[in-house]
């Protein structure tokens, strides 16, 4: 059944004018075709009259040249695509000791709702910087005594 279905296809769309085509398509990265990075060369295909006016009518390059085009070709690509996605990202903020900051409260659950609740604990005063983003606060009014880690 599935060869039926294969030589069906196979004859709908004559393989001998497709197979030429094959690996034959530009990439958008290294501006190259699979042909052309392999061979040194892009194929041409019954042009006929068209092979005089084609810039590429007698072009070989060697392969390896090629390739170290298009390693360097990915590398500024690659270069690109980081600072693109880098635009949209950022280090944490970090705090001094002395610094005034405020924290995000969570709602507490009283049964009642919590839009009056205070959304923020603060003003704080930041007295210890730990490792890994990590702040010892105070309360700056200094008569509540209160700590927070």
């Amino acid at each position: 059944m599935w060869f039926e279905t294969h030589k069906t296809c196979a004859e709908k769309f004559e393989l001998k004018t497709i197979k030429p085509f094959n690996h034959n398509s530009e990439s958008k990265v290294t501006t190259r075709t699979p042909f052309e990075m392999l061979h040194g060369y892009r194929p041409r295909f019954h042009q006929g009259v068209l092979r005089e006016m084609s810039k590429t009518a007698d072009n070989w390059e060697p392969p390896e040249e090629i390739r170290e085009a298009v390693r360097e070709q990915l590398e500024k690509k690659k270069g690109k695509e980081k600072a693109r996605y880098d635009r949209h990202r950022h280090d944490n903020t970090h705090y001094t000791n002395g610094e005034v900051v405020v924290m995000k409260r969570v709602p507490t659950v009283t049964g009642e709702s919590t839009k009056l609740q205070d959304c923020y604990r603060g003003p704080l005063v930041v007295i210890e910087v730990l490792p890994g983003d990590v702040y010892r606060v105070a309360e700056l009014d200094q008569t509540k005594n209160s700590r927070f880690a």
